[in-house]
């Protein structure tokens, strides 16, 4: 799963987490580990997935050659600049977009500076002045950082496809074989050579000349001269062999099958274990418990709990002032309606209502702590505290039991309050 772009190490970053099975509830727990990989490895490996799923009805963006530098080269050229996808200018070194960074050099170390932040540049664009770098009327070139694409951050997903579709071609289709070319690379850089030549004597190397040892004392047992005229001889009749069999079997592995392709494969094989600072950048992503998440969640179920027993308390209290009103006046022969307070007025909700709801409250919280749903969790305790202390405000400030005056005398209330019974002491009418 790709949790965000992180600007690590001096370079823009895909951050993913691998876990054990496709079944792990979401990519929640049993993670296997946190890894960055480069963000043209990830999204290779991103578009060869899709490739696979949609067939012949996928295409490349138009802007997916930025992700190797490309040079901003026109017309007459003085200096060379550079583009290259990187991840999006935030106050914080990660993001969950892409931009293209503009570069002095070709080998995209060097940022090309306009005046502007790095803010900026990302939401404005950059401005490229063209005295110094192109001989145009124009002075200035608003180079926009706009990037198309980016993978499905936040998306759990299976490292092989659930399916492969019947239109999909490695001939004809949008696959980058990264496989096969590492094979044609290490061919030509084989370590079995004369380790004075190819890499050192590029007069000498094997693709511009026959005796490629720089040193004639190479055996020539491993002369690359003699594995390269092999290695072209295989190549050539593999390649005839390909392209007489188009409408081969896809699980066919003399052909390069694709039914055993593993993304997470890919990605691992180009990637860097992410270490602590690494995690640091990009903590709010963290699906495990820390020591702070749980203090934090500790607090706000302690609030809960106590503000629960205050509103179960005030509603008790309620509950008995209410049967000592009504006792007072079925016991004095009036009407028992006259009380202030009736079981439609109480404040609160009924203690076993109250019950029920917390209970819900905290096996929710319970249940979403151990799958290690850790913001999910919190977020909910937050709402729970607002909505509960909201409502505990409400009972304390804003509620008035409802008076019931009477206007007329009458039978039942001549004398409500006992002012004229001898046998009624002031003690049994205001009671407490």
């Amino acid at each position: 799963m790709p949790v965000s772009c992180v600007n690590y190490n001096n370079g823009h970053m895909i951050k993913f987490e691998i876990y054990e099975t496709a079944n792990s509830y979401q990519c929640h727990f049993a993670r296997i580990g946190t890894f960055v990989v480069s963000i043209a490895h990830y999204m290779r490996a991103f578009y060869n997935y899709r490739a696979l799923v949609d067939g012949k009805y996928f295409s490349l963006p138009e802007d997916v050659g930025y992700l190797n530098y490309n040079d901003e080269e026109e017309q007459e050229v003085q200096n060379i600049l550079y583009a290259k996808v990187g991840c999006m200018a935030r106050d914080t070194f990660t993001s969950a977009k892409f931009q293209l960074h503009v570069y002095t050099d070709n080998m995209c170390t060097n940022p090309y500076d306009d005046g502007q932040t790095s803010q900026q540049q990302a939401s404005k664009g950059y401005e490229i002045d063209f005295n110094s770098y192109y001989t145009l009327e124009t002075n200035i070139l608003q180079f926009s950082t706009n990037v198309s694409f980016r993978p499905t951050f936040y998306q759990c997903q299976n490292c092989k496809p659930d399916a492969i579709s019947e239109t999909f071609n490695k001939f004809s289709g949008s696959w980058y074989d990264d496989a096969y070319i590492n094979d044609a690379v290490d061919a030509y850089n084989s370590e079995n050579g004369d380790g004075s030549d190819d890499a050192n004597s590029a007069a000498a190397d094997d693709a511009y000349a026959a005796t490629d040892d720089a040193s004639s004392s190479a055996a020539a047992a491993v002369d690359d001269a003699y594995y390269n005229a092999k290695f072209e001889f295989e190549f050539w009749k593999d390649v005839k062999r390909q392209r007489e069999h188009r409408d081969r079997q896809l699980y066919d592995n003399q052909y390069g099958g694709v039914d055993d392709w593993n993304m997470c494969e890919q990605v691992y094989k180009y990637g860097l274990y992410c270490d602590e600072q690494c995690q640091a950048l990009d903590a709010f992503t963290h699906t495990q418990w820390s020591s702070a998440d749980i203090a934090l969640l500790s607090i706000m179920v302690t609030f809960m709990a106590a503000m629960m027993l205050l509103v179960v308390a005030k509603r008790l209290k309620a509950s008995r002032s209410h049967r000592r009103q009504r006792s007072f006046f079925i016991n004095n022969n009036y009407d028992p309606q006259t009380t202030s307070i009736t079981p439609e007025n109480m404040p609160g909700i009924p203690p076993l209502a109250m019950f029920i709801i917390f209970t819900l409250v905290m096996i929710t919280i319970i249940t979403l702590s151990i799958l290690n749903f850790v913001n999910e969790t919190l977020v909910f305790a937050v709402v729970c505290c607002i909505l509960l202390f909201i409502y505990m405000l409400k009972l304390t400030l804003f509620h008035s039991p409802r008076k019931q005056p009477v206007l007329l005398a009458s039978p039942n209330h001549e004398d409500v309050f006992g002012y004229g019974d001898a046998s009624v002491t002031s003690k049994d009418v205001f009671f407490s």
